[in-house]
């Protein structure tokens, strides 16, 4: 028998030492996905930057090919062999970009309605490459051409900013803050692009085309201003006051001399070629600007994906060390700790089975047991001890203290289980009665005497209650009587009882004065109906039998006497 407890418990430990490595396996499960999710979450930004780089530098290509473009289609006769070699060039670059993200990042309505705005504007602008002195009005219809092309590619990137944004909304600033700077550099093109036209036919500007300078010169300041909103380093932001300074040096004067000039007269002071030498170079600071900072925000994520994978990789390793050292903490605990306890443990299993110990037993053990005997003498003796404190503690949790009654904690646990019970005597009564005027009372007499009254309330309640109902005090000078009656006027023939009981207690001031003791009681019946419910349909009996003048008792359903 003992073998066979000991080969029991030894099975119940290996259970638990095996539930204790499962447990230490879970945890260890659980700290690597939230260090996994880490590296995905790294890994998605990462990715969804990378796209987004990749659609801006279509976008810049398409927006970078109108300064070639403006130069051969407004040379004096033939464009030199660099212009056109500078166009092909750079609409060779923008065909490989626009190709590559067709492929991975483009829907194929998106990719035709690009292509097709850009094979458009090509056009135009090949047309008017073939005229010696092209019109003013020929060469902006290109120019806008070029426009409506880096349009179509805008709204691309446009719409894949905005999911990112809804799918990622912790990429919100750097999302913004990318396409901000992107719209920098196109607008400060476009701005150059608005002199051309007069600078080719040397005319004045038009009203258009002033309005499109003086509205682009805005968006550039709102945008910059907008892509300084999240700057996250010192370095990223010493770089964007150098592009700007550099611009507002290089670019911005120029702008503004030719604006002043060809409001007033033809614009015939500088050729186009030499105006977009000058500009396209005030322009690379923004472009660098934009790059650099694409750049540094990818190897920013793509630096965290790997720091995340190392962290990854390490927690992997620590969760494998930790089970092993469970593992082989626990079978050493089996097999030099509780083994030679399971030993020691069938002597206390002998005493388990015994109210007391033989005293025989003890004279004829060894010495050194004596003082596990006696220890265990005074374990019973203390456990009796904590018994009989720990009833005491729990009688006194569930009475009130002035009136020995069974308090509201009590009475709602006692309470269900009275209801659930099956009882002969018939369905469940629910007594509520509320004392009158018992503030009065208090504020007249004092609280002694008021205390005094709720003490005489409950030895008369308790007097006329039967020993299987369940009485209590409520709450203040709140008390419930919860029983169970052959029917409604058995239950109401208590209240009844109960009232004349409260009437007849008799409870003097200091002075002598008869203190007067009435109450108004509300009873609520229901075999169906919960605790609460009985206590709620008794509080509106109670709170009729008050309206009705105190002193009395209204059964809940009942209408009241005429």
């Amino acid at each position: 028998m003992r073998a066979f407890r000991s080969a029991s418990i030894g099975r119940r430990l290996w259970w638990r030492a095996i539930l204790a490595i499962l447990l230490v396996a879970a945890l260890a499960i659980l700290a690597l996905g939230q260090v996994y999710e880490a590296f995905s979450q790294a890994r998605h930004h990462a990715r969804l930057l990378r796209e987004l780089r990749v659609l801006l530098d279509v976008a810049n290509d398409i927006s970078s090919e109108r300064a070639p473009s403006n130069v051969v289609m407004t040379a004096s006769g033939h464009a030199s062999s660099a212009a056109v070699a500078w166009l092909a060039r750079g609409r060779a670059k923008t065909d490989r970009d626009l190709d590559a993200a067709s492929a991975r990042y483009l829907s194929s309505s998106q990719a035709a309605r690009v292509k097709r705005r850009l094979a458009e504007a090509r056009r135009l602008v090949d047309l008017r490459a073939l005229q010696v002195d092209p019109p003013g009005g020929d060469v902006q219809d290109s120019i806008d051409a070029m426009f409506a092309a880096y349009d179509a590619m805008h709204d691309v990137v446009a719409a894949h900013a905005a999911n990112t944004i809804a799918s990622t909304p912790s990429l919100q600033g750097a999302v913004l803050q990318a396409m901000a700077l992107a719209e920098v550099r196109d607008a400060a093109g476009r701005l150059g692009s608005c002199l051309v036209a007069s600078m080719a036919t040397h005319t004045p500007l038009s009203e258009r085309n002033l309005e499109n300078i003086d509205r682009l010169s805005e968006r550039i300041r709102v945008f910059w201003w907008q892509s300084g909103l999240d700057e996250r380093s010192a370095e990223i932001a010493r770089r964007r006051a150098e592009a700007w300074g550099a611009f507002a040096r290089d670019g911005l004067p120029l702008i503004d001399s030719l604006t002043h000039a060809g409001r007033r007269a033809r614009l015939d002071t500088m050729t186009v070629a030499d105006f977009t030498a000058r500009y396209v170079q005030a322009l690379r600071p923004l472009e660098d600007m934009r790059r650099h900072y694409l750049e540094t925000l990818v190897d920013a994520y793509v630096e965290q994906e790997r720091y995340r994978l190392v962290l990854l990789v390490v927690a992997a390793l620590l969760a494998l060390v930790v089970v092993a050292l469970v593992a082989g903490l626990m079978s050493i605990m089996h097999f030099r700790v509780l083994r030679p306890l399971l030993e020691v443990s069938e002597a206390v299993i002998t005493l388990a089975d015994e109210t007391r110990m033989p005293k025989g037993l003890r004279r004829n053990s060894a010495r050194e047991l004596q003082v596990l005997f006696d220890a265990f003498d005074i374990l019973e003796s203390r456990m009796r001890e904590r018994a009989s404190l720990a009833e005491k503690l729990k009688r006194q949790a569930q009475t009130d203290a002035l009136t020995k009654l069974f308090n509201r904690r009590a009475f709602e646990t006692f309470g269900q289980i009275k209801l659930r019970g099956a009882d002969p005597a018939g369905q469940p009564f629910l007594i509520l009665l509320d004392l009158d005027h018992f503030k009065s009372i208090n504020d007249r007499f004092g609280h002694p005497v008021g205390d005094g009254v709720l003490v005489k309330v409950a030895d008369a309640l308790a007097s006329q209650v039967r020993p299987g109902d369940l009485v209590a005090r409520f709450g203040g000078e709140e008390f419930v009587v919860l029983l169970h009656a052959v029917d409604v006027a058995a239950a109401l023939s208590l209240a009844e009882r109960l009232l004349a009981a409260i009437r007849a207690v008799a409870v003097f001031a200091a002075d002598g004065t008869e203190v007067p003791v009435t109450a108004s009681l509300g009873v609520a019946s229901g075999s169906q109906l919960s605790l609460r419910q009985l206590l709620s349909h008794a509080d509106l009996a109670l709170y009729e039998a008050k309206r009705l003048g105190r002193d009395r008792i209204r059964m809940f359903g009942l209408a009241a006497p005429a």
